[in-house]
């Protein structure tokens, strides 16, 4: 689905970039249209990964924390030195969470995009319903 939404958002878009400023009220809704149905998978794409984020963040923070814990009570070390090592066994853990942190803020990006594409076609639809009542006036 991921793959599919961007797709389609990026070629809306781009027809928009090509013949936004040529095209007639009608085309420019229907593109308004598929773009804002995009946009709610595209968001609801970007709550899904921050679900993810949080998952990975809480994992990585509990292992670090047991791991933690048992290194203090089996090798009778300090917290500072057992968090230093643990950070270090928890490698994995921390990139699946930088990974996922990536993804949902990519995400998130791109629908603050889309939203500003979104409020430009309004502007344009606006702009041309004005022009037409003024010019049939």
């Amino acid at each position: 689905m991921a793959s599919n939404t961007i797709k389609s958002i990026e070629l809306l878009m781009s027809e928009y970039y090509k013949n936004g400023a040529g095209q007639h009220i009608t085309q420019l809704l229907d593109i308004q249209d598929k773009l804002a149905i995009h946009s709610y998978r595209l968001a609801e794409m970007a709550a899904n990964a921050k679900n993810e984020y949080n998952g990975c963040y809480f994992i990585r923070k509990i292992s670090v924390g047991k791991n933690v814990q048992g290194l203090m009570n089996n090798r009778k070390i300090s917290k500072a030195q057992a968090q230093l090592e643990a950070d270090i066994m928890s490698e994995e853990d921390f990139k699946a969470e930088l990974d996922a942190e990536g993804e949902a803020y990519k995400y998130d990006m791109l629908v603050g995009q889309v939203n500003k594409v979104l409020s430009a076609i309004q502007q344009r639809i606006s702009y041309l319903k004005t022009e037409k009542n003024q010019t049939h006036a």
